[in-house]
């Protein structure tokens, strides 16, 4: 009788698996402190290049994705794990500072599950994530707007 091993994108209740691609260190920092006092398993790259092998070695759950990253734009990453079939189930979560309503339906255009604007609070983002791993589009408990949307 064999192993039955259930589907990565089951419904996530603990820890998951979160790969990082953040070129800013101290945003790259916080976030990762942020998942891990939320009981995920985190990875980080600071490149473009580096995505692809990275998430072929660790297996994330999720990746949150910045968009302005040296060598490769988070857009250009986008398309390169879309493209590689290990890699192109995985959820990407942007993590931008370049947000605007018109920048969220790119993103989502190109596969992005969801977009988050920076700065964000730490409850945003473990709410994001949380709803990008269960399939649903992230929304604020007290708007009812995405949580990725500006707040003026």
């Amino acid at each position: 009788m064999g192993l039955i091993v259930p589907p990565r994108r089951a419904y996530y209740v603990g820890m998951a698996r979160a790969l990082i691609v953040e070129d800013d260190p101290l945003i790259a920092r916080l976030m990762r402190e942020i998942l891990i006092d939320a009981g995920h398993e985190v990875d980080w790259v600071a490149d473009g290049l580096a995505v692809c092998p990275a998430a072929l070695g660790f297996r994330p759950d999720v990746i949150l994705l910045d968009l302005g990253l040296p060598s490769r734009s988070g857009l250009q990453v986008l398309d390169d794990l879309r493209e590689v079939p290990e890699l192109s189930d995985i959820p990407v979560l942007v993590v931008t500072a370049w947000w605007s309503p018109e920048v969220r339906q790119v993103v989502i255009k190109a596969g992005a599950a969801e977009a988050l604007a920076k700065p964000f609070g730490s409850t945003d983002l473990v709410r994001s994530v949380q709803a990008v791993l269960a399939g649903e589009r992230a929304v604020a408990e007290d708007s009812g707007e995405p949580v990725s949307s500006p707040t003026h």
